[in-house]
């Protein structure tokens, strides 16, 4: 049996609607699983669809399961992959050599006014972008995973430690700052780099 767009998009619609798979990159590899498989099965298409999906309703639940468990476990792991990298870590050593320098040069009460919520700013775009996908059909799960891994931190952030920065001493409140800045700004590459590694699966 050969699959056409319009077939594939039926298959699509009752994962959607029928099976709850509301995440598109999980839909799609289920999608992309039953498909090969209703291909090399005898008959037409409407014909075999309604008996076809009924008898795959065990797999696709728990394969849906294990991807977003897959997909969720991924997120926290990129946050530490990215936390430990080499390029991070320069990061962090430059932003708290440049803050420490601002700090020592202007004072504290300087540094506390302009700079003290900016990693809860920089990354609120994309944060709020992802946010929007959730209302649309382009939700995916494996950026919103790792948007959701970054952004338990900074609202740690914002709830937590941004009062320790503002308590502590310069050098102890640079340094605790500057991790959360090098993040805030890591936060768009490791994102970039997650969009990167699915585009580049399902070429």
């Amino acid at each position: 049996m050969t699959l056409s767009k319009e077939n594939i998009a039926v298959i699509d619609k009752i994962l959607l609607k029928k099976y709850g798979l509301i995440y598109r990159d999980i839909r799609m590899e289920i999608l992309d699983h039953l498909a090969s498989e209703l291909e090399i099965s005898e008959g037409t298409f409407d014909e075999k669809i309604s008996e076809f999906m009924a008898s795959k309703k065990d797999f696709i639940h728990k394969t849906n399961q294990l991807l977003t468990q897959q997909h969720s476990k991924n997120g926290l792991q990129q946050v530490a992959k990215t936390v430990f990298s080499l390029p991070f870590v320069l990061l962090y050593a430059i932003a708290t050599f440049a803050f420490y320098y601002g700090v020592s040069f202007y004072g504290k009460d300087w540094f506390l006014t302009y700079f003290d919520i900016l990693p809860i700013v920089i990354p609120a775009p994309l944060s709020l972008i992802e946010l929007y996908t959730l209302f649309t059909s382009k939700r995916r799960l494996y950026t919103f995973s790792l948007v959701g891994s970054f952004n338990m931190i900074f609202m740690i952030y914002l709830f937590l430690v941004i009062h320790l920065v503002r308590k502590a001493d310069a050098i102890y409140a640079v340094a605790v700052f500057s991790f959360f800045m090098t993040l805030s700004l890591a936060y768009y590459y490791s994102y970039w780099i997650a969009v990167k590694q699915h585009t580049k699966k399902l070429i």
